[in-house]
């Protein structure tokens, strides 16, 4: 469990450095300022929201995308035989504090939709799903903290 709460509080502590890096550089960012690097849009039927960035700030976090994929891997890790089973590069993989795994998909450019997905096991830089979202689906890989933090609002 204090795994997990460090974990959840470093993806935090992540999350607030650009907002913060960037104040004092001519333009401040956040409710006060006029300046909303995300816009959050409700979902209906569901409790999460979807996250669209600006442009700009999209930049300054440096967000990057890869696409899940379909490979043969063992059934378990280090069994024999070969499944076709989802995987996604590990650093896109974001836990909560209730030990929930997720992904932010982009269904669209600069938008972003927390995915819930199973892990069944991880293999140096990929991780194994059970469940996740399909193959070929854009996930963020760099910069998945952050957009965390746009989606519960942290350093606004």
């Amino acid at each position: 469990m204090k795994g997990i709460i460090r974990c959840v509080a470093l993806v935090l502590l992540i999350a607030a450095i650009p907002f913060a890096a960037h104040a004092g550089k001519g333009k401040s960012i956040g409710k006060d300022s006029g300046i909303i690097p995300a816009h959050l849009e409700e979902m209906p039927g569901s409790e999460l929201k979807k996250v669209t960035f600006t442009a700009d700030a999209a930049e300054r976090v440096g967000l990057e995308l890869d696409a899940v994929k379909e490979m043969q891997v063992p059934p378990k890790r280090k069994a024999s035989g070969k499944v076709l089973r989802k995987v996604v590069p590990y650093a896109s993989i974001l836990y909560t504090p209730d030990g929930r795994e997720w992904v932010y998909t982009s269904p669209e450019n600069l938008t972003y939709v927390r995915h819930e997905i199973k892990i069944v096991y991880i293999d140096g830089d990929i991780a194994v799903l059970s469940e996740g979202p399909a193959a070929g689906t854009q996930v963020v890989t760099i910069g998945a903290a952050e957009v965390y933090g746009a989606e519960f609002e942290v350093g606004h």
